[in-house]
């Protein structure tokens, strides 16, 4: 059903682009009589080409004429005409276009440009949205994110200010590099990963969820992460290292509110789930931060998660206002 999708998107391209062949044609047409919501498909799909191609304004495009035209070209067997189009206002639309026409018929929006571009920014709350290339970010509160793809240079490049989670669509022939200032970069070789590189701070870390990234500079080579390592760049002596769980917990857990605690203490476990969810957790007095805890937690509540972390300590959780509170005995 996927594959069959996709081959359907990229139809759809073809026919949007004026770039299906009689064959395609027929085959299209066969398709849109299959069943009513083809059709509505088709109509949803041109609207959004239509404001990404910088025809008009989008309340001035009437959807049903177009697919009429269109219609009557398939009807007649003739070559579909190719709609008009300007510079493309891609950081606009391309992330709900991606989501909807899939990966296929973006290859044919994008053929012939001679760079992409595509730009995101977030406020006070995490966003998720979906690169040109079809990747995914999940961008953390007040970031930057710029994006390009340079035709001749096979190369993707995502200049980051602030904090990221990627999923990236590998590609061998297209390198995909994270820009993060001062020549230092973040390179895919195929992964899931997060990178932070907070204005102003004089680090920048990464940590691999799947897959291997190359942490580097144009003047060091840097070093090779793994999935479920972390790397630390200190912008003031550029020296590149490895992080280990001692130094903090490490996983990206703002974007995905997965944790995995070993033999934390707890001082440290509240703090990393409070800047998560919000000051919800606090302990009940300073001693009990001493404790630690091995815990892995995965899209739980704060009341859970209060829950399960007073349940592996022996400890109760009590409620104040919409504080949860952790209550036992100090550690040994």
């Amino acid at each position: 059903m996927i594959e069959e999708n996709e081959h359907i998107d990229i139809l759809i391209g073809k026919i949007l682009t004026g770039e299906a062949s009689e064959k395609e044609l027929q085959e299209f047409d066969h398709w849109i009589n299959l069943a009513p919501q083809n059709a509505d498909y088709f109509r949803q799909m041109g609207s959004l080409y239509h404001g990404i191609s910088g025809q008009s304004n989008a309340e001035e495009y009437d959807v049903d004429k177009a697919w009429n035209k269109i219609s009557d070209h398939i009807q007649s067997g003739g070559k579909v005409i190719q709609m008009k189009s300007s510079p493309w206002r891609i950081w606009e639309m391309a992330a709900v276009v991606m989501v909807l026409l899939g990966l296929g018929v973006m290859v044919y929006l994008f053929r012939g440009k001679e760079n992409v571009e595509f730009a995101v920014r977030s406020s006070d709350s995490v966003i998720t949205d979906t690169l040109p290339d079809g990747s995914s970010i999940k961008l953390n509160a007040h970031s930057d994110l710029q994006f390009t793809y340079h035709r001749e240079k096979h190369e993707r490049r995502a200049t980051l200010k602030g904090e990221a989670y990627f999923q990236v669509v590998h590609q061998e022939t297209e390198a995909f590099i994270v820009d993060v200032g001062d020549d230092v970069w973040v390179k895919d070789i195929g992964t899931a990963f997060n990178v932070t590189a907070l204005p102003g701070d004089d680090s920048v870390k990464v940590f691999v969820r799947e897959g291997v990234v190359q942490f580097g500079s144009e003047h060091h080579p840097g070093i090779e992460l793994h999935a479920g390592e972390a790397g630390l760049y200190l912008r003031s002596t550029g020296q590149f290292s490895l992080l280990t769980e001692q130094d903090e917990q490490l996983e990206p857990s703002w974007a995905d509110h997965e944790f995995n605690f070993r033999n934390a203490p707890l001082r440290r476990v509240i703090r990393k789930i409070n800047k998560v969810y919000g000051d919800k957790i606090e302990l009940d007095h300073e001693a009990l931060g001493d404790c630690r805890i091995s815990v892995h937690l995965m899209n739980d509540d704060a009341e859970t998660i209060a829950d399960v972390i007073a349940e592996t300590m022996g400890w109760k959780v009590s409620r104040k206002g919409d504080k949860l509170i952790l209550q036992g005995e100090a550690c040994q």
